[in-house]
């Protein structure tokens, strides 16, 4: 069946500048406040948490029947929080291992099945087989990294094998060096990922070539780590995975010493750009996560949290590498559901100027530079990055946890407003802005405006998605509960407009950017499923399979080294296993009747 255009389908989302979620949300919150079914008990935290592992190791026997009981067989504490307290886990048969509480701890927040599980779950896995009559075992896909992820992940064990079999590289030469950095300053990507500035990495190349040290870089150590890290990060977009896999161990060889020595702007460059490599590379969202703290930590003691009235190079180059920090800190929170390395309330979040950030990095923008063009600037939106931190604080952290249902419906109505005063302002692929002639044209812009509209819809989804978390949904996801289920129409909107992104044959999906973006389509496939499962006899179910199928397609046609394919593979089978299940689901309801069990 042929996918229709998402504005075609998307009756029931969010428009911008419309204001009927605010009704909506207000509409439900009488609901429940008429239904005394509201409010939790918020002055005593619920007993269960006090265990470390709770939430992490799959239910025992006698959870699992005090989780399913009638809310009048349990107490007023444990069934409500069991949504939204309970963190997402994966479920292998047998006794937890301490790798699998690992495992545990990769899933997102927002990844939960349409009963308010955590979708990977024992609990969550239950839910899907008792709709398609299948035994479930989705573990198979993340037993060694979630599926939207890479297996080939350059972790410590890999960088010593690797120089067990190889000798350390040299320095590159000055020309090839030189090469490269003409083609960072000529590119859109030193725009959008500032993980160097071009006159203070000359003090870096001294450092390291010359063994000159100054303020701006105070070690030799640190400077020989920032230049293989940058070769690492430019070799990507080069195609070139092997040269960009030893220059990346050779960096992450240095890091020990760095992270025993002082903080400096070559310590904080090399964690940041190895960061953006691994996270490109492989979409290692977790290791990633480690250096950036790292990072993080760096840069509080550089003073680079909160900006400086001198305009020195040093000062202009730790704010730029705060923001650049702070979108990816932000991103991390999504991917790994961990609390966020840089805390909103420890640092001064002033937009900076767009004209002195133009400067700095050398660039133009027509017509007159303003701050409505700062979405072409850094790693994402600046904007898009604060409001994905207030989405983690305020649905996601340990406190949202104790929310009642009217606190959480009234936040998610607040986001959900924010999403969509930013989303205003956002231009279209159809329309960009007028960039700088002089850059070279090697990055393709189009993908930049696709990945922000990715992150809009995920973002809009995952807002929404959170009203599964609900005590009354809880308790009885087959009541009518007109709000929540609104509120899931949208985010199943917000999730086939992704997709429609990625069905579009103009957006280029190839192996140097699969990683990142596989998250957002996962996120979109897994909510979809959902959908299905919970509506297997729906009209939209057709239409919605064939997603699964073309997304197969997609993923299958990609260009990439061979060694990488295996993984892009086991992606692959992730959604056709989604697609198989979803296909169950309809025969099964077909079979045996709508009624969710």
């Amino acid at each position: 069946m042929r996918v229709t255009r998402a504005s075609e389908r998307r009756s029931n989302a969010i428009k911008p500048g419309q204001p009927a979620s605010g009704a909506r949300f207000k509409a439900y919150n009488a609901l429940l406040i008429a239904s005394g079914r509201t409010t939790r008990p918020r002055s005593t935290r619920p007993g269960r948490l006090s265990s470390p592992l709770h939430g992490i190791l799959p239910l025992s026997q006698d959870d699992a029947e005090e989780a399913t009981s009638s809310p009048a067989q349990s107490t007023s504490i444990a069934t409500p929080e069991l949504g939204r307290v309970m963190q997402s886990q994966p479920s292998p048969p047998g006794p937890a291992t301490l790798g699998q509480l690992h495992l545990s701890s990769q899933i997102p927040n927002s990844f939960r099945a349409f009963s308010g599980l955590p979708f990977f779950s024992s609990q969550g896995q239950q839910w899907i087989g008792d709709r398609t009559g299948q035994h479930v075992d989705l573990y198979r896909f993340y037993c060694y990294g979630p599926p939207w992820q890479s297996q080939r992940v350059a972790r410590t064990e890999d960088m010593y094998a690797y120089f067990r079999a190889h000798d350390h590289l040299d320095l590159p030469h000055p020309n090839l060096l030189h090469e490269y950095l003409h083609k960072f300053r000529t590119s859109y990507r030193r725009v959008m990922f500032p993980v160097i500035e071009l006159e203070g990495f000359q003090y870096t190349i001294q450092a390291a070539y010359e063994h000159k040290t100054t303020h701006y870089s105070p070690d030799i150590h640190g400077a020989r780590a920032c230049i293989f890290a940058f070769m690492a990060f430019m070799a990507i977009p080069e195609r070139q995975s092997t040269m960009a896999e030893q220059y990346t161990y050779e960096a992450m060889f240095l890091v020990p010493g760095i992270l025993q020595g002082m903080a400096s702007i070559d310590a904080v460059q090399t964690l940041l750009t190895l960061t953006c490599s691994r996270l490109f590379l492989y979409g290692d969202a977790f290791s990633v996560d480690i250096m950036l703290s790292a990072a993080a930590r760096f840069l509080f003691n550089l003073g680079g949290n909160i900006p400086t009235r001198t305009t020195s190079l040093f000062a202009l180059r730790c704010r730029t590498l705060f923001w650049t920090i702070y979108t990816i800190d932000k991103e991390l929170c999504f991917r790994t559901g961990r609390p966020p390395s840089l805390c909103d309330d420890q640092c001064d979040l002033t937009l900076p100027d767009e004209t002195e950030y133009a400067n700095q990095v050398g660039y133009g923008i027509l017509p007159k530079p303003g701050p409505d063009h700062l979405h072409i600037a850094f790693p994402t939106d600046l904007r898009i990055a604060i409001i994905k931190s207030r989405i983690y604080t305020r649905l996601w952290s340990v406190p949202a946890q104790f929310k009642s249902d009217a606190e959480l419906l009234q936040t998610i109505r607040e986001l959900d407003v924010a999403v969509e005063e930013w989303k205003v302002h956002l231009p279209t692929v159809e329309d960009p802005v007028v960039l700088n002639p002089e850059m070279a044209d090697d990055f393709d812009m189009r993908h930049r405006f696709w990945l922000l509209n990715f992150q809009y819809q995920y973002c809009v989804a995952a807002i929404h998605q959170t009203t599964t978390g609900c005590a009354a949904w809880i308790r009885d996801e087959n009541q009518q509960l007109p709000g929540i289920t609104s509120s899931l129409a949208v985010a199943v909107a917000a999730s086939r407009s992704l997709l429609d992104i990625l069905m579009d044959r103009r957006f280029s999906l190839e192996m140097g950017s699969f990683w990142f973006d596989s998250f957002y389509i996962i996120s979109g496939v897994i909510t979809l499923f959902c959908n299905i499962l919970k509506n297997p006899l729906a009209p939209t179910v057709g239409n919605d399979i064939s997603y699964f199928h073309m997304i197969a397609r997609r993923i299958e046609e990609i260009r990439d080294p061979a060694e990488f394919q295996a993984d892009r593979g086991r992606t692959r089978e992730f959604v056709v296993e989604l697609c198989r299940l979803a296909e169950c689901a309809v025969h099964f309801a077909n079979q045996y009747g709508s009624e969710s069990p």
